[in-house]
């Protein structure tokens, strides 16, 4: 019997020691770059926070954007896009910003239904009422509470999408899929954050234009926002993200790759690839607020049961809120936060997955850059 113990507890030995060479073989060390001795300027100063966040927190790579009075005041990106080639991550990089996405779903939302006469109270039954009859349980439920999250509707993750083992398909057949579900549904109408909700706007806007989401969002991007680097992911070819994603190593805490693997594609609640050149446009007119030309947009989305903007979060930063999003997504995190009255905001994106709230701190050290009048 003692030998037998002694024999398990060799073999259990054996295999943290193969565990631990193998996260150390398939691992990139961690990096430390210089943090300038002097900083006069304000982008000085700015480079200097941001070298310090990527050594801290330990990220890969790190891209900034600040709009201020509805302008580019900085933007900057430190450190790599892919750790074993050494390329550089730049602010025209594509990278995933996971569910910053929803912004950009509930805009076009609200460009295409607001031409066609449809409000946020507008119901799935009076959208989609082949859908209804066919999932009884969507009945009176309104593009307000989507858009929300106030639908009852769940994300119900199976052991098989945990181990990516799903295959992936078009957003008609992911969302019938999810519908029919049982566990999707929830009788509670309290704010329960659900990608699904986006999905299934993602499907309606396709029922209700008779055009398929992609091309209407990438159409809108590019004609409209001018963000001619973003793009949403259209098959199951366009897979491979522009920049590789990283997390860090559970004992040695080195990178190792994370990459991001959509279900669906395409993928209205998180599978938008854009730049933070691209994002600082988007910020420009958001930022504008009544003056910019998403000022229709955000009207129709303009929530007046609570004030908020329908598709965006609220986010309190140094005793004020901001409108935005969080997007955290594999090994990629993101933030975007504006103030459409003062005419400011800024991006934060980084191929980490962010495992200490890198992005809130950031945020706050970033945010009295946009007070200062020099």
């Amino acid at each position: 019997m003692k030998l037998t113990f002694k024999l398990i507890l060799v073999i259990f030995a054996i295999l943290f020691l193969f565990f631990l060479g193998y996260e150390w073989w398939r691992s990139y060390p961690k990096l430390i770059l210089p943090v300038p001795m002097e900083a006069k300027s304000q982008a000085e100063k700015i480079d200097s926070i941001l070298i310090s966040t990527l050594n801290q927190y330990q990220l890969s790579g790190l891209s900034v954007g600040l709009v201020k009075n509805s302008e580019v005041n900085y933007i900057h990106s430190i450190g790599y896009a892919f750790l074993e080639k050494k390329d550089s991550l730049t602010a025209k990089s594509g990278i995933n910003i996971a569910s910053l996405s929803k912004i950009f779903t509930a805009l076009l939302i609200a460009r295409q239904f607001s031409e066609r006469g449809i409000t946020l109270s507008n119901s799935l039954n009076e959208l989609s009422p082949d859908l209804v009859r066919k999932y009884p349980r969507l009945d009176k439920l309104t593009l307000r509470e989507l858009l929300s999250h106030q639908s009852g509707l769940r994300d119900r993750k199976s052991i098989a999408s945990f181990l990516n083992l799903n295959k992936k398909s078009d957003l008609k057949t992911y969302v019938e899929k999810e519908l029919s579900r049982k566990k999707v549904y929830s009788d509670s109408k309290d704010k329960t954050y659900a990608d699904l909700n986006f999905e299934l706007l993602g499907y309606l806007l396709e029922e209700v234009s008779g055009r398929p989401f992609d091309e209407l969002m990438n159409d809108f991007l590019s004609n409209e926002l001018g963000m001619m680097q973003s793009y949403f992911l259209k098959s199951e070819k366009d897979t491979l993200p522009p920049i590789q994603g990283y997390q860090k190593t559970w004992i040695w805490k080195r990178f190792k790759e994370n990459s991001f693997r959509s279900p669906v594609t395409p993928y209205p609640s998180s599978g938008m690839i854009s730049t933070a050149e691209d994002l600082t446009k988007a910020l420009i007119q958001l930022s504008r607020g009544s003056l910019g030309r998403l000022q229709p947009e955000l009207e129709w989305l303009n929530n007046l049961n609570n004030n908020e903007i329908a598709g965006f979060q609220l986010i309190p930063l140094e005793e004020k809120v901001y409108l935005g999003h969080f997007g955290a997504q594999n090994g990629f995190s993101a933030l975007l936060v504006v103030d459409p009255e003062n005419g400011e905001g800024l991006v934060i994106l980084s191929n980490t997955r962010d495992e200490r709230e890198f992005r809130i701190t950031l945020a706050k050290q970033l945010i009295p850059f946009l007070k200062k009048k020099h």
